[in-house]
């Protein structure tokens, strides 16, 4: 009788491995496909990368952004005013298929002005990149 069991058991194993393989790989590929549907047409996305997060079974994408300069009038000491442009990124960190973002780092020249992942706001963007590291992994 034990061994009718182990050898159940072992089919059992064998069979549902496959499946769930194949059922994480279809999870892979529709979150690639989610990801780049969320981004086409956009002339800011730099570059982007998209996992499927089997543990918590969800779809995330990592987003780089650059936007055209911001354009900043400046007054001298001596009074005349100097136009400087500024570039502006961001990475942002968004669930693709609920549409949420959930962190995200933007800079105007060498100026942070917003950065946070969750609940946690960060004072840098390594420390932004190293809070996305459990979703896209």
């Amino acid at each position: 009788m034990g061994k009718i069991m182990v050898v159940l058991l072992f089919i059992t194993v064998l069979t549902v491995i496959p499946v769930y393989a194949q059922s994480t790989l279809a999870l892979q590929e529709k979150c690639a496909e989610g990801a780049k549907k969320m981004i086409e047409g956009s002339k800011e996305v730099v570059d982007y990368t998209s996992r499927y997060n089997k543990d918590l079974d969800r779809c995330f994408m990592r987003v780089g952004f650059s936007f055209a300069p911001i354009e900043e009038d400046l007054k001298w000491a001596t009074g005349k005013i100097k136009s400087i442009k500024h570039p502006h990124w961001m990475v942002s960190l968004v669930n693709v298929f609920e549409n949420k973002t959930i962190g995200e780092c933007a800079y105007i020249g060498e100026e942070m002005q917003v950065c946070y992942a969750g609940d946690i706001k960060c004072k840098t963007i390594d420390e932004f990149e190293n809070l996305l590291r459990p979703y896209m992994e």
